[in-house]
Protein backbone atom coordinates (compact mmCIF):
# COMPACT_ATOMS: atom_id res chain seq x y z
CA UNK A 1 0.00 0.00 0.00
CA UNK A 2 2.93 2.58 0.98
CA UNK A 3 4.46 1.41 -2.40
CA UNK A 4 1.49 2.50 -4.12
CA UNK A 5 0.81 6.20 -2.31
CA UNK A 6 4.55 6.61 -3.20
CA UNK A 7 3.59 5.76 -7.56
CA UNK A 8 1.06 7.96 -7.24
CA UNK A 9 2.25 10.90 -5.37
CA UNK A 10 3.85 12.09 -8.64
CA UNK A 11 0.51 12.19 -10.20
CA UNK A 12 -1.30 13.73 -7.46
CA UNK A 13 1.08 16.84 -7.28
CA UNK A 14 1.16 17.26 -10.74
CA UNK A 15 -3.28 17.41 -10.23
CA UNK A 16 -2.89 20.32 -8.04
CA UNK A 17 -0.28 21.89 -9.70
CA UNK A 18 2.57 20.83 -8.37
CA UNK A 19 5.93 19.13 -9.62
CA UNK A 20 8.07 17.10 -8.19
CA UNK A 21 11.79 16.55 -9.76
CA UNK A 22 14.14 14.55 -7.80
CA UNK A 23 12.73 15.70 -4.21
CA UNK A 24 11.88 19.53 -5.82
CA UNK A 25 8.01 20.97 -6.19
CA UNK A 26 6.45 23.97 -6.36
CA UNK A 27 2.23 24.90 -5.97
CA UNK A 28 1.31 27.63 -7.63
CA UNK A 29 -1.46 28.46 -10.01
CA UNK A 30 -0.62 28.44 -13.49
CA UNK A 31 -1.97 32.16 -14.52
CA UNK A 32 -3.23 34.89 -13.31
CA UNK A 33 -5.06 38.09 -14.77
CA UNK A 34 -4.63 41.69 -12.87
CA UNK A 35 -6.23 45.35 -14.13
CA UNK A 36 -3.54 47.43 -15.16
CA UNK A 37 -2.44 49.86 -12.29
CA UNK A 38 -4.18 47.44 -9.72
CA UNK A 39 -2.45 44.95 -7.35
CA UNK A 40 -2.55 41.00 -7.13
CA UNK A 41 -0.97 38.50 -5.06
CA UNK A 42 0.00 35.25 -5.86
CA UNK A 43 0.38 32.35 -3.24
CA UNK A 44 3.23 30.21 -3.77
CA UNK A 45 4.18 26.75 -2.32
CA UNK A 46 7.09 24.90 -2.30
CA UNK A 47 10.01 22.35 -1.65
CA UNK A 48 13.33 21.43 -1.75
CA UNK A 49 15.31 18.44 -0.04
CA UNK A 50 17.43 18.37 2.86
CA UNK A 51 21.03 18.02 2.65
CA UNK A 52 24.25 20.93 2.30
CA UNK A 53 22.31 23.08 4.83
CA UNK A 54 21.02 23.89 8.62
CA UNK A 55 18.08 25.83 9.90
CA UNK A 56 21.06 28.50 10.42
CA UNK A 57 21.78 28.67 6.74
CA UNK A 58 19.68 31.59 4.59
CA UNK A 59 17.87 30.95 1.99
CA UNK A 60 17.10 32.72 -1.01
CA UNK A 61 14.79 33.20 -3.56
CA UNK A 62 14.00 34.47 -6.86
CA UNK A 63 11.18 35.38 -9.45
CA UNK A 64 12.58 35.71 -12.84
CA UNK A 65 11.05 36.47 -16.59
CA UNK A 66 10.75 32.89 -18.65
CA UNK A 67 13.75 34.20 -20.72
CA UNK A 68 16.05 35.27 -18.46
CA UNK A 69 19.26 33.67 -17.33
CA UNK A 70 19.94 33.11 -13.39
CA UNK A 71 23.32 33.57 -13.36
CA UNK A 72 23.21 36.58 -15.55
CA UNK A 73 19.92 38.87 -15.43
CA UNK A 74 18.77 40.61 -13.04
CA UNK A 75 15.23 39.01 -11.03
CA UNK A 76 12.30 40.97 -11.12
CA UNK A 77 11.59 40.05 -6.88
CA UNK A 78 14.07 38.35 -4.19
CA UNK A 79 14.97 38.48 -0.91
CA UNK A 80 18.70 38.76 -1.50
CA UNK A 81 20.38 41.92 -0.86
CA UNK A 82 23.49 40.80 -2.99
CA UNK A 83 21.44 41.13 -6.36
CA UNK A 84 19.56 44.19 -8.03
CA UNK A 85 16.45 43.86 -9.43
CA UNK A 86 15.18 44.88 -12.38
CA UNK A 87 14.56 48.93 -12.41
CA UNK A 88 11.06 48.39 -14.31
CA UNK A 89 9.72 45.95 -11.25
CA UNK A 90 11.42 47.48 -8.27
CA UNK A 91 9.15 48.62 -6.02
CA UNK A 92 6.04 46.66 -7.61
CA UNK A 93 7.11 42.71 -7.08
CA UNK A 94 7.62 41.48 -3.97
CA UNK A 95 8.88 38.38 -2.77
CA UNK A 96 6.28 38.01 0.08
CA UNK A 97 6.71 34.38 1.46
CA UNK A 98 10.24 33.31 3.74
CA UNK A 99 12.31 30.34 1.26
CA UNK A 100 13.29 28.94 4.59
CA UNK A 101 9.30 28.20 5.33
CA UNK A 102 8.77 27.33 1.66
CA UNK A 103 7.12 30.34 0.50
CA UNK A 104 7.35 31.64 -2.54
CA UNK A 105 4.30 33.19 -2.37
CA UNK A 106 4.66 37.01 -4.99
CA UNK A 107 3.33 40.20 -4.51
CA UNK A 108 2.99 42.22 -7.51
CA UNK A 109 1.08 45.99 -7.11
CA UNK A 110 0.53 49.26 -10.11
CA UNK A 111 0.57 46.57 -12.45
CA UNK A 112 1.61 47.38 -16.01
CA UNK A 113 0.72 46.36 -19.58
CA UNK A 114 4.44 45.12 -19.85
CA UNK A 115 4.26 42.93 -16.69
CA UNK A 116 2.05 40.61 -19.07
CA UNK A 117 4.64 37.46 -19.03
CA UNK A 118 5.43 34.30 -17.69
CA UNK A 119 8.07 34.01 -14.74
CA UNK A 120 9.71 31.23 -12.81
CA UNK A 121 10.82 30.67 -9.28
CA UNK A 122 14.59 29.78 -8.10
CA UNK A 123 15.86 28.93 -4.56
CA UNK A 124 19.39 28.98 -3.10
CA UNK A 125 20.55 27.25 0.01
CA UNK A 126 23.40 26.70 1.21
CA UNK A 127 26.05 24.87 -1.16
CA UNK A 128 23.58 21.60 -3.26
CA UNK A 129 19.78 23.63 -3.32
CA UNK A 130 20.22 25.19 -6.12
CA UNK A 131 17.15 25.00 -8.01
CA UNK A 132 15.19 26.42 -10.87
CA UNK A 133 11.22 25.37 -11.00
CA UNK A 134 11.36 26.06 -14.81
CA UNK A 135 8.82 23.32 -15.54
CA UNK A 136 6.28 25.07 -13.17
CA UNK A 137 5.80 28.87 -14.29
CA UNK A 138 3.29 31.25 -13.61
CA UNK A 139 2.15 33.28 -16.45
CA UNK A 140 0.83 37.00 -15.40
CA UNK A 141 -1.82 38.74 -18.24
CA UNK A 142 -2.30 42.62 -17.23
CA UNK A 143 -5.68 43.45 -19.00
CA UNK A 144 -6.23 47.35 -19.72
CA UNK A 145 -8.08 49.00 -17.72
CA UNK A 146 -11.65 49.44 -18.87
CA UNK A 147 -13.05 49.49 -15.18
CA UNK A 148 -14.62 53.32 -14.32
CA UNK A 149 -14.86 54.49 -11.02
CA UNK A 150 -18.38 54.44 -9.34
CA UNK A 151 -19.82 58.05 -8.92
CA UNK A 152 -22.66 57.76 -5.60
CA UNK A 153 -24.59 61.14 -5.06
CA UNK A 154 -26.31 61.44 -1.73
CA UNK A 155 -29.86 62.22 -2.92
CA UNK A 156 -31.02 64.33 -5.10
CA UNK A 157 -29.79 67.81 -5.84
CA UNK A 158 -31.66 70.62 -5.14
CA UNK A 159 -30.73 74.55 -5.95
CA UNK A 160 -28.82 75.86 -2.60
CA UNK A 161 -28.53 72.47 -0.71
CA UNK A 162 -25.29 71.14 -0.29
CA UNK A 163 -24.88 67.44 -1.43
CA UNK A 164 -21.70 65.11 -0.68
CA UNK A 165 -20.60 63.13 -3.93
CA UNK A 166 -18.35 60.37 -3.51
CA UNK A 167 -16.00 58.65 -6.17
CA UNK A 168 -14.54 55.29 -5.94
CA UNK A 169 -13.04 52.41 -7.48
CA UNK A 170 -15.14 49.06 -7.59
CA UNK A 171 -11.53 46.53 -7.35
CA UNK A 172 -9.25 46.11 -4.25
CA UNK A 173 -6.05 48.41 -3.76
CA UNK A 174 -5.37 47.87 -0.48
CA UNK A 175 -1.39 47.10 -0.67
CA UNK A 176 -0.89 49.16 -4.67
CA UNK A 177 -0.13 52.60 -4.35
CA UNK A 178 -2.96 54.74 -3.78
CA UNK A 179 -4.59 56.25 -7.01
CA UNK A 180 -5.08 60.01 -7.46
CA UNK A 181 -8.50 61.17 -7.41
CA UNK A 182 -9.66 64.71 -9.39
CA UNK A 183 -12.99 66.16 -10.27
CA UNK A 184 -13.03 68.40 -13.04
CA UNK A 185 -16.32 70.12 -14.13
CA UNK A 186 -18.03 72.58 -11.61
CA UNK A 187 -16.61 74.08 -8.34
CA UNK A 188 -16.60 71.55 -5.31
CA UNK A 189 -15.06 71.43 -1.54
CA UNK A 190 -12.86 68.41 -1.16
CA UNK A 191 -13.73 66.33 2.12
CA UNK A 192 -11.20 63.85 4.32
CA UNK A 193 -10.26 61.86 5.00
CA UNK A 194 -9.46 60.06 1.59
CA UNK A 195 -9.61 56.48 1.59
CA UNK A 196 -7.62 54.61 -0.80
CA UNK A 197 -10.26 53.48 -2.28
CA UNK A 198 -12.61 56.78 -2.21
CA UNK A 199 -12.86 60.51 -2.54
CA UNK A 200 -15.60 62.50 -1.17
CA UNK A 201 -16.57 66.20 -2.47
CA UNK A 202 -18.99 68.58 -1.53
CA UNK A 203 -21.29 70.83 -3.92
CA UNK A 204 -23.48 73.06 -3.43
CA UNK A 205 -25.55 73.27 -6.83
CA UNK A 206 -27.27 76.52 -8.65
CA UNK A 207 -29.40 76.19 -11.80
CA UNK A 208 -26.40 77.26 -13.55
CA UNK A 209 -24.64 73.95 -12.80
CA UNK A 210 -28.02 71.94 -14.62
CA UNK A 211 -27.25 69.96 -17.64
CA UNK A 212 -23.55 70.13 -16.82
CA UNK A 213 -20.65 67.38 -16.88
CA UNK A 214 -18.90 66.25 -13.55
CA UNK A 215 -15.91 64.02 -13.85
CA UNK A 216 -14.05 61.67 -11.48
CA UNK A 217 -10.95 60.26 -12.73
CA UNK A 218 -8.60 57.96 -11.05
CA UNK A 219 -4.98 57.99 -12.19
CA UNK A 220 -3.37 55.19 -10.80
CA UNK A 221 0.63 54.68 -10.24
CA UNK A 222 2.60 54.70 -13.86
CA UNK A 223 0.42 57.43 -15.07
CA UNK A 224 -2.46 54.74 -15.55
CA UNK A 225 -5.91 56.45 -15.43
CA UNK A 226 -9.80 56.05 -15.63
CA UNK A 227 -12.55 57.60 -15.51
CA UNK A 228 -16.51 58.25 -15.07
CA UNK A 229 -18.48 61.55 -16.11
CA UNK A 230 -21.89 62.04 -15.40
CA UNK A 231 -24.70 64.63 -15.84
CA UNK A 232 -26.14 66.88 -13.08
CA UNK A 233 -29.49 67.12 -13.05
CA UNK A 234 -30.58 70.24 -10.65
CA UNK A 235 -33.81 71.08 -9.55
CA UNK A 236 -34.42 74.62 -9.08
CA UNK A 237 -37.35 77.58 -9.72
CA UNK A 238 -38.22 78.05 -12.92
CA UNK A 239 -36.42 80.93 -14.16
CA UNK A 240 -35.76 82.51 -18.02
CA UNK A 241 -39.18 82.09 -18.98
CA UNK A 242 -39.57 83.47 -22.47
CA UNK A 243 -43.05 83.65 -24.66
CA UNK A 244 -43.02 83.52 -28.30
CA UNK A 245 -46.27 84.20 -30.79
CA UNK A 246 -46.55 82.64 -34.13
CA UNK A 247 -49.02 83.25 -36.74
CA UNK A 248 -49.90 80.30 -38.40
CA UNK A 249 -49.55 79.95 -42.12
CA UNK A 250 -53.05 80.33 -44.36
CA UNK A 251 -54.64 81.68 -41.14
CA UNK A 252 -55.35 85.34 -40.65
CA UNK A 253 -56.70 85.71 -37.74
CA UNK A 254 -55.17 82.83 -35.53
CA UNK A 255 -52.13 82.99 -33.31
CA UNK A 256 -50.05 80.84 -31.59
CA UNK A 257 -48.39 81.99 -28.49
CA UNK A 258 -45.78 79.41 -26.79
CA UNK A 259 -43.92 79.91 -23.84
CA UNK A 260 -40.65 78.24 -22.66
CA UNK A 261 -38.76 78.20 -19.73
CA UNK A 262 -35.32 76.89 -18.47
CA UNK A 263 -35.38 73.43 -16.96
CA UNK A 264 -36.58 70.37 -17.10
CA UNK A 265 -39.93 71.11 -17.96
CA UNK A 266 -42.43 70.74 -20.20
CA UNK A 267 -43.44 74.04 -22.54
CA UNK A 268 -46.99 75.34 -22.80
CA UNK A 269 -48.39 76.19 -25.66
CA UNK A 270 -52.02 78.26 -26.74
CA UNK A 271 -53.98 79.30 -29.33
CA UNK A 272 -55.60 81.99 -30.26
CA UNK A 273 -58.34 80.63 -32.42
CA UNK A 274 -60.34 84.36 -33.04
CA UNK A 275 -59.56 87.59 -33.77
CA UNK A 276 -57.98 88.82 -30.27
CA UNK A 277 -58.53 92.78 -29.48
CA UNK A 278 -55.65 94.99 -29.70
CA UNK A 279 -53.85 95.37 -26.44
CA UNK A 280 -54.80 91.84 -25.56
CA UNK A 281 -52.50 90.96 -22.02
CA UNK A 282 -51.16 87.52 -21.52
CA UNK A 283 -49.48 86.32 -18.53
CA UNK A 284 -47.74 83.24 -18.09
CA UNK A 285 -46.59 81.71 -15.01
CA UNK A 286 -44.34 78.70 -14.72
CA UNK A 287 -44.44 77.48 -11.47
CA UNK A 288 -42.97 74.10 -9.31
CA UNK A 289 -42.01 73.26 -5.87
CA UNK A 290 -39.18 75.17 -5.79
CA UNK A 291 -40.96 78.65 -6.54
CA UNK A 292 -42.34 80.38 -9.66
CA UNK A 293 -42.02 83.17 -12.21
CA UNK A 294 -43.89 84.87 -14.41
CA UNK A 295 -43.64 86.93 -17.92
CA UNK A 296 -46.64 88.91 -19.25
CA UNK A 297 -46.62 90.24 -22.40
CA UNK A 298 -49.63 92.49 -24.76
CA UNK A 299 -50.79 91.44 -28.31
CA UNK A 300 -49.89 94.69 -30.36
CA UNK A 301 -50.18 94.88 -34.21
CA UNK A 302 -47.64 93.27 -36.68
CA UNK A 303 -47.74 92.66 -40.18
CA UNK A 304 -51.11 91.25 -41.90
CA UNK A 305 -54.89 92.33 -42.91
CA UNK A 306 -56.07 92.28 -39.41
CA UNK A 307 -53.08 94.99 -38.35
CA UNK A 308 -54.38 97.12 -41.66
CA UNK A 309 -57.75 97.07 -40.63
CA UNK A 310 -56.50 98.16 -36.92
CA UNK A 311 -54.01 100.64 -38.67
CA UNK A 312 -56.63 102.54 -41.17
CA UNK A 313 -59.26 102.30 -37.81
CA UNK A 314 -56.77 104.18 -36.01
CA UNK A 315 -55.80 106.86 -38.62
CA UNK A 316 -59.71 107.81 -38.97
CA UNK A 317 -59.83 108.22 -35.08
CA UNK A 318 -56.93 109.91 -35.07
CA UNK A 319 -58.24 112.48 -37.95
CA UNK A 320 -61.55 112.75 -35.92
CA UNK A 321 -60.14 113.29 -32.37
CA UNK A 322 -57.53 115.94 -33.99
CA UNK A 323 -60.49 118.21 -35.71
CA UNK A 324 -62.65 118.05 -32.51
CA UNK A 325 -59.74 119.15 -30.62
CA UNK A 326 -58.63 121.84 -33.40
CA UNK A 327 -61.96 123.07 -33.35
CA UNK A 328 -62.45 123.46 -29.40
CA UNK A 329 -58.99 125.31 -29.16
CA UNK A 330 -60.06 127.76 -31.78
CA UNK A 331 -63.26 127.97 -29.90
CA UNK A 332 -61.54 129.06 -26.46
CA UNK A 333 -59.31 131.29 -28.33
CA UNK A 334 -62.56 133.10 -29.98
CA UNK A 335 -63.11 135.81 -26.55
CA UNK A 336 -58.89 136.05 -26.59
CA UNK A 337 -59.09 137.86 -30.16
CA UNK A 338 -62.10 140.06 -29.82
CA UNK A 339 -60.32 141.35 -26.59
CA UNK A 340 -57.06 142.38 -28.35
CA UNK A 341 -59.16 143.64 -31.62
CA UNK A 342 -61.07 146.17 -28.88
CA UNK A 343 -58.06 146.72 -26.86
CA UNK A 344 -55.93 147.67 -30.09
CA UNK A 345 -59.09 150.15 -31.11
CA UNK A 346 -58.99 151.60 -28.43
CA UNK A 347 -55.71 152.40 -28.18
CA UNK A 348 -55.24 154.35 -31.45
CA UNK A 349 -58.58 156.05 -30.83
CA UNK A 350 -56.69 157.61 -27.44
CA UNK A 351 -53.63 158.04 -30.00
CA UNK A 352 -55.87 160.39 -32.17
CA UNK A 353 -57.42 162.30 -29.17
CA UNK A 354 -53.72 163.00 -28.11
CA UNK A 355 -52.75 164.59 -31.73
CA UNK A 356 -55.83 166.27 -31.84
CA UNK A 357 -56.20 167.93 -28.06
CA UNK A 358 -53.38 171.03 -29.12
CA UNK A 359 -55.32 172.94 -31.70
CA UNK A 360 -58.71 173.21 -29.89
CA UNK A 361 -56.80 175.16 -27.20
CA UNK A 362 -55.24 177.59 -29.17
CA UNK A 363 -58.39 178.41 -31.29
CA UNK A 364 -60.63 178.82 -27.69
CA UNK A 365 -57.76 181.51 -26.59
CA UNK A 366 -58.02 183.16 -29.79
CA UNK A 367 -61.66 184.14 -29.31
CA UNK A 368 -60.72 185.69 -25.25
CA UNK A 369 -58.72 187.83 -26.55
CA UNK A 370 -59.69 192.14 -25.40
CA UNK A 371 -59.04 193.40 -28.71
CA UNK A 372 -62.96 192.25 -28.97
CA UNK A 373 -64.75 192.84 -25.89
CA UNK A 374 -68.16 191.31 -26.04
CA UNK A 375 -71.40 193.97 -25.46
CA UNK A 376 -74.04 192.10 -23.51
CA UNK A 377 -77.62 193.03 -24.24
CA UNK A 378 -77.91 193.84 -20.37
CA UNK A 379 -75.32 196.14 -20.41
CA UNK A 380 -76.52 198.67 -23.27
CA UNK A 381 -79.86 198.57 -21.46
CA UNK A 382 -78.02 200.01 -18.73
CA UNK A 383 -76.17 202.75 -20.36
CA UNK A 384 -79.19 204.37 -22.12
CA UNK A 385 -80.97 204.55 -18.31
CA UNK A 386 -78.47 206.79 -16.54
CA UNK A 387 -77.84 209.11 -19.09
CA UNK A 388 -76.35 212.14 -16.29
CA UNK A 389 -73.30 209.93 -15.66
CA UNK A 390 -72.31 209.90 -19.04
Amino acid sequence: MLLLLLLLLPLLLLRTGSLLVRGYWLTVQDSVEVLEGAHVSVLCDFFYPRGGWDKNTPAYGYWFREEAKEQRDAPVATNDRRRAVQEETRGRFRLLGDPKNYNCSLDIRDARRKDTGTYFFRVERGETVKYSYRRKQLSVCVKALSQTPDIDIQGTLESGHPRNITCSVPWPCERGTPPTFSWIGVNLTLLGPRTPRSSVVTLTPGPQHHDTNLTCRVTFHGGVSTERTIRLNVSYAPQDLTIKVFQKEGADDSRQVTSTILGPWANSTISLTKQPEMGTHLLCEGKNYHGNHMLSITLMSSKGSWDKQAFIRGLVRGFVYGAIAATLLFLCLIPFIVKFIRMKQAKKIATIKVERGPEVKEGQESEMSPEKPIVTPSSESQTQKDPCNA
